[in-house]
């Protein structure tokens, strides 16, 4: 063997080594980490080929928010994490992959990338969701301080941030939605500018759910205005239909804004209507 040769077997050896420290750091071996990198590469491609969509798992140069990288945000704390379990991330592409199957192809031909993060830090603050419309971009964090976020918290944030894009895209008409509401009806975030970083910040007080049901809204977050409010139906739409269902039935201003965001939806493409005759079935 030449002294070339020799060479470069050593300089592979400590390569292969190096890595396999790393590796096992986080509790599995070098082998099992090239399966996995292979598993997520070959299950990532299928789906972008059966779906037209792409899935990352973390934020990587080529799909972090544009927003992100403007002058206003230098400085700035932006996050995203990836999720760390192989079987977590598998779990999380075919629930979100779902979720995509529901929508109309003219609906998925906007969205390119779907980003799933552990945890995301946007502008600074803790957030469940984010997107970018340039990129065609959803991003959902999948755990929280408290641990792992449920199945139907997932879903509901993919159709949350898709519902900001499609809001953004075919020019939802806020009047109407704030004319169903009354003219003497105010979120708390018309009457307090910083109620939404107080929000985020975990520093308001959240009622019962009572409360908001009578005021038309079907969460607390939805106080924090008309794009989230309306966010917050879309994604209960989606992934509650059950929940949406029982409370049309029983507060007219829910089945007001349902009956609002449905017209919307289905004046976008009338491929949605199957996911809410889930709901007018009842």
């Amino acid at each position: 063997m030449s002294k070339k040769n020799l060479k470069y077997v050593v300089y592979s050896f400590f390569l292969f080594l190096s890595i396999e420290i790393i590796v096992q750091s986080k509790g599995y071996g070098i082998i099992d980490y090239l399966k996995s990198v292979t598993i997520f590469e070959e299950y990532d491609s299928r789906l972008e080929s059966s779906l037209g969509v792409k899935f990352s798992n973390g934020l990587t140069g080529d799909v972090t928010p544009e927003s992100w990288k403007s002058t206003s945000q230098i400085g700035t704390e932006n996050s995203g994490e990836p999720v760390e379990s192989k079987a977590r991330v598998i779990h999380l592409f075919e629930l979100l992959s779902d979720e995509v199957r529901v929508l109309p192809d003219s609906v998925k031909s906007d969205l390119k990338i779907v980003v799933i993060v552990s945890h995301l830090v946007n502008r600074g603050l803790s957030s469940g969701g984010t997107y970018d419309p340039g990129l065609g971009a959803l991003y959902i964090a999948t755990e929280s301080d408290s641990g792992v976020v449920p199945d139907e918290y997932v879903a509901s944030t993919f159709h949350h941030e898709l519902s900001s894009m499609l809001m953004e895209k075919y020019s939802f008409d806020e009047i109407g939605w704030r004319n169903i509401l009354g003219k003497d009806f105010k979120y708390e975030s018309d009457k307090n500018p910083f109620y939404f970083i107080a929000v985020l910040e975990r520093d308001v007080e959240i009622k019962e759910e009572e409360y908001y049901f009578k005021r038309g809204l079907v969460s607390y977050y939805g106080e924090t205005g008309v794009e989230n409010d309306y966010n917050e139906y879309v994604g209960m739409i989606f992934s509650e239909p059950e929940k949406m269902r029982s409370l049309i039935s029983e507060y007219p201003k829910i089945k007001e804004k349902y009956a609002y965001i449905k017209s919307f939806y289905l004046s976008i493409d009338e491929g949605f209507k199957p996911s809410f005759d889930k709901i007018d079935a009842g």
